[in-house]
């Protein structure tokens, strides 16, 4: 039987398939602002956004600047002079939250778990309006106990705080659980995983894209397909 009860679940590239969700935003705004792009400026994008991600979460930037930013950094080395940062990020923001295709299990992960009897609850960086929506249109908003965004929380994770925040509306909706029956399911390691260890929490690394486990985390568990959870969790 489990020691487990409740499970904590990052969103993007854990339960939704970001590269392939970024991917049709991006094309989809650069449409709506008049231009066409090439998988060459989605792929320096991507790499331009997940540089700005990881400073937001050592605290060396703001939100703000990685919203805006990144598309600034984009459109200045491209030379794209006549495109407006603020504006890009406004329609960016909303063509993002019209994307929501899931990777591979993660609706029947979720479901088996709920079936199961664990409550499971989502923590993501991100735009709260956006993830919301995405949620819902994928509807995973009905598989789950609650989600804890990091807009709305005002810290993201890897912060304790984030955590620390997470687990009092956890601790007050679910009577009976305790932190060592919480687990962190996760893709980052700078994150997910960081942020669970740190705050004393056992951790399931989804590796995906078998990456190698650079900051040496000693992580609980590593899995390579979502449905995988299962296992760990009979």
């Amino acid at each position: 039987m489990s020691k487990y009860k409740c499970l904590l679940w990052d969103l993007d590239d854990t339960l939704f398939d970001f590269k392939k969700c970024e991917h049709d935003g991006i094309v989809e705004s650069f449409r709506k602002h008049g231009k066409s792009v090439t998988e060459d400026v989605i792929s320096l994008y991507s790499k331009i956004n997940d540089s700005y991600w990881k400073r937001l979460e050592r605290q060396e930037i703001t939100r703000q600047e990685v919203l805006v930013g990144r598309f600034r950094s984009l459109f200045e080395t491209l030379m794209y002079y006549d495109m407006d940062a603020v504006a890009f990020q406004n329609t960016y923001h909303i063509e993002l939250g019209k994307q929501a295709t899931l990777m591979d299990g993660a609706w029947e992960a979720l479901s088996a778990s709920r079936d199961m009897g664990f409550c499971n609850y989502v923590i993501t960086n991100g735009v709260a309006q956006t993830q919301k929506n995405r949620m819902r249109l994928s509807h995973l908003d009905e598989l789950v106990d609650g989600v804890f965004i990091s807009e709305e929380l005002g810290v993201e994770k890897p912060s304790p705080v984030f955590f620390t925040k997470a687990l009092k509306t956890i601790e007050s909706e679910q009577k009976d659980i305790t932190r060592d029956q919480i687990l962190v399911v996760g893709d980052s390691l700078t994150s997910d995983m960081l942020g669970g260890y740190q705050s004393n929490l056992d951790i399931c690394w989804f590796n995906v894209r078998k990456r190698e486990n650079d900051l040496a985390l000693p992580v609980n568990y590593e899995i390579f397909h979502l449905m995988d959870i299962i296992t760990i969790l009979v």
